[in-house]
C-alpha cells in the first residue's frame, strides 16, 4: 500500500496546489480521483489561520464577498465555521491546534515504514 501525505491550504473550496500535485503523482482528492481510490483515502481537516492584511487584493475581495454573503444568513443556519469567520473578519486569527496531528500520527504508526 502506498502512503501519500499531502498538506495544502483550502482556498475557495479547493485545496491549493492539489491539481499540480495530482499531475505529478497521478492522484488527487474527491472529484479528481477514481471512486475505488477515494474509498481508501483518509482526509483530515487541520485548521490554519488568516491574516487579512497579508492577503492579495484579489483574495481580500473574495473574502469580502464571502463575508457579505454569509453574514446575511440567519444565525440558526450558520455553522461554527461561518460564525467564526463573521466574528473574526478583517483580523489576524489562528485556528491552529497541533493536538489535531495526534490522529494522523496514530494512523501512520500502523503503516509499514
Amino acid at each position: 500500500m502506498e502512503t501519500i501525505i499531502y498538506v495544502g491550504g483550502l482556498y475557495a473550496g479547493g485545496v491549493r496546489g492539489m491539481a499540480k500535485t495530482a499531475k505529478n503523482i497521478r492522484k488527487a482528492a474527491l472529484r479528481q480521483i477514481p471512486k475505488p481510490l477515494a474509498d481508501r483515502t483518509v482526509f483530515y481537516h487541520l485548521r490554519g489561520g488568516i491574516d487579512y492584511e497579508k492577503l492579495s487584493f484579489k483574495h481580500r475581495m473574495m473574502m469580502k464577498m464571502l463575508y457579505e454573503q454569509v453574514k446575511k444568513q440567519p444565525v440558526g443556519e450558520q455553522d461554527a465555521d461561518t460564525r467564526a469567520m463573521i466574528e473574526t473578519y478583517g483580523q489576524k486569527v489562528s485556528f491552529v491546534d497541533l493536538a489535531c496531528l495526534d490522529n494522523i500520527v496514530k494512523k501512520l504508526e500502523g503503516y509499514p515504514a
